[in-house]
């Protein structure tokens, strides 16, 4: 049988709005071009694990739910111009 992962502490749940610079590029890069791109879904289907694999190249195993927003900023270096993503993580469920 497989078994979910242990619940944390919710994605932040010390405040509404969290945001994570997280760069492949210089910290003081001005992107050339930014793209914002949100996740919406149902909870629990993946969202924030995809962000944090793309971001970080890892992966938690638990499971910690997303209340409000939460933004990363990933900045790619794509055919010699800097490009930001702002990846924002929504809540999967609507009482949030």
């Amino acid at each position: 049988a497989h078994e979910l992962g242990t619940r944390e502490q919710p994605v932040g749940a010390n405040s509404v709005f969290q945001h994570t610079e997280l760069m492949s590029v210089a910290h003081n890069a001005v992107p050339d071009r930014m793209f914002k791109v949100a996740f919406i879904g149902d909870s629990g289907v993946g969202k924030t694990s995809f962000i944090q694999r793309f971001c970080t190249d890892s992966f938690k195993d638990s499971f910690a739910a997303t209340i409000g927003v939460d933004l990363q900023v990933k900045m790619l270096n794509i055919d010699n111009r800097i490009i930001a993503l702002q990846l924002w993580d929504t809540a999967g469920q609507e009482r949030f």
